[in-house]
């Protein structure tokens, strides 16, 4: 894009975004895709996304008394751990726990048994991705 701009004149610019793969969309993912944005405007996107994220942190939130440096790091792992298997993404997950999570090669693609970790959080908060992550590991015992 190319603007004339006047001196103290200001611009905002929205860039809206839809990710999809063929293993939760089925058809075309670039028309599924436009038409996912184009259900929406960029205001009612961001009221959905805090809408979600004002219900998670209800939900999920861990208060930890007396150290507020500790609660920026649990609430930090509560997002990263939900980034990583979250049932609106994916509710058919196929895959481990990284190491690192989604920050990561730490491994560079060895896949170990990490999510046994924090499987307890994702039994207390998601019983479907815990089903899934154990799902994963069963599907897997003959290899």
């Amino acid at each position: 894009y190319q603007l004339q701009l006047a001196p103290q004149q200001t611009v905002t610019l929205s860039r809206v975004m839809a990710v999809a793969t063929s293993l939760e969309t089925p058809g075309n993912l670039a028309t599924f895709t436009t038409q996912t944005i184009e259900k929406q405007t960029f205001k009612q996107m961001q009221m959905s996304s805090q809408n979600y994220w004002q219900q998670f942190w209800h939900e999920k939130d861990v208060h930890i008394v007396g150290d507020d440096a500790i609660q920026r790091l649990v609430r930090m792992n509560i997002f990263h751990l939900n980034q990583m298997a979250n049932p609106n993404a994916n509710s058919h997950l196929d895959v481990s726990i990284g190491s690192r999570g989604l920050t990561g090669e730490g491994y560079r693609g060895h896949i170990f048994w990490d999510e046994l970790f924090v499987l307890p959080y994702y039994s207390a908060n998601e019983p479907t991705m815990a089903s899934q992550l154990l799902n994963y590991r069963k599907r897997r015992l003959q290899a």
